[in-house]
C-alpha cells in the first residue's frame, strides 16, 4: 500500500484558531445528534474533523466499500481511507480540496453551511473499483469561519469519472463547477425541470416504458424520445438512471 502525506490534505494558508472546551461541549450535542441520526441511513456517511485531519465518526457503509475488517470496532483513520484510492485520484481530491476552500472563504460566513461540495472518486476493495459521489456539507465552523466539521453522505453518482467536484449554494439557483483543465471555478445555473421533465423522470423511476408513459401523459411516444433526448443534454447524463441519479442528488425531484 502507499503512503499518504498527511501534510499535503490539510496544509491551510494559515492555522485554525484553538477551539476551547466550551466552544466544544456547546457544539458537542450537534455532533450527537447526527451520530443519533445516521444510524438509521443506509448509505455511506461519515463526520470529518478538520481540526484533527481524520475521521469524527464513520458509518458501517464506508466499511465495506475499503474492505476494513475492523473485528467490529468502528474504527477506521482517514489515513486508510485515502490508501483505498487509486494514487492518481488522490492528486485530483487534493486540488479540489485547496480550490474547494479558497472559493469557500470568499463566500460570506452566513453562508458556508448551506453550500455542498460534491466530487467523485473510486474506492479500491480488493482489486476492484467502485465510483463513488461524495457529497460534503459543513455543519460546525470554527470562530473566524472556517470548515470545523463537515457530514459527509456518498451515494452513486450522477457522471461518469472522477472528478465533477461542485459546490452547490443556499439559494440553489447557482453552483460553481471546477474546471480540472483550466484550474478554475466556473459559475452556472442549477438546471430546473419542466412539468414534462418531471414526470418522465419520476415514471421511469417507477418502471414504466416509454410507451406507458405517453400514455400515462398523453404525449406521442416520439415526443417522449425527444424530451429525454434533451434533458439528457441539458444535464449532460448518458441514461436515465443517470438522469434520476442527478436529479435525485439536486433535489430537482
Amino acid at each position: 500500500t502507499n503512503t499518504v502525506n498527511m501534510e499535503h490534505y490539510f496544509k491551510l494558508p494559515h492555522s485554525f484558531p484553538e477551539i476551547t472546551q466550551e466552544e466544544f461541549e456547546k457544539n458537542k450535542c450537534i455532533v450527537d445528534a447526527v451520530k443519533e441520526i445516521s444510524q438509521n441511513f443506509n448509505q455511506g456517511l461519515y463526520l470529518f474533523d478538520h481540526l484533527k485531519g481524520d475521521f469524527l465518526q464513520v458509518f458501517p457503509k464506508l466499511y465495506e466499500l475499503c474492505g476494513e475488517n475492523t473485528n467490529g470496532i468502528q474504527e477506521i483513520h482517514y489515513e486508510t481511507y485515502l490508501q483505498h484510492i487509486p494514487e492518481e485520484e488522490r492528486q485530483i481530491l487534493l486540488e479540489i480540496n485547496e480550490r474547494s476552500r479558497e472559493l469557500f472563504r470568499t463566500l460570506p460566513i452566513e453562508k458556508r453551511k448551506s453550500s455542498i461540495l460534491s466530487y467523485n472518486l473510486h474506492l479500491v476493495c480488493n482489486g476492484k473499483k467502485t465510483l463513488v459521489n461524495h457529497k460534503l456539507r459543513p455543519i460546525m465552523l470554527t470562530p473566524n469561519g472556517n470548515v470545523w466539521i463537515a457530514l459527509c453522505t456518498m451515494q452513486l453518482p450522477a457522471r461518469k469519472g472522477p472528478g465533477h467536484a461542485i459546490i452547490q449554494h443556499a439559494d440553489n439557483h447557482t453552483y460553481d463547477e471546477y474546471d480540472m483543465q483550466g484550474h478554475e471555478w466556473i459559475r452556472r445555473r442549477t438546471p430546473t425541470l419542466n412539468e414534462l421533465e418531471r414526470d418522465i423522470l419520476i415514471l421511469s423511476a417507477r418502471g414504466h416504458t416509454m410507451t406507458e408513459i405517453a400514455a400515462e401523459v398523453h404525449k406521442s411516444v416520439n415526443t417522449i424520445k425527444t424530451c429525454k433526448w434533451n434533458l439528457f443534454k441539458r444535464l449532460d447524463v448518458k441514461s436515465i438512471t443517470e438522469a434520476l441519479t442527478y436529479a435525485i442528488n439536486n433535489n430537482l425531484i
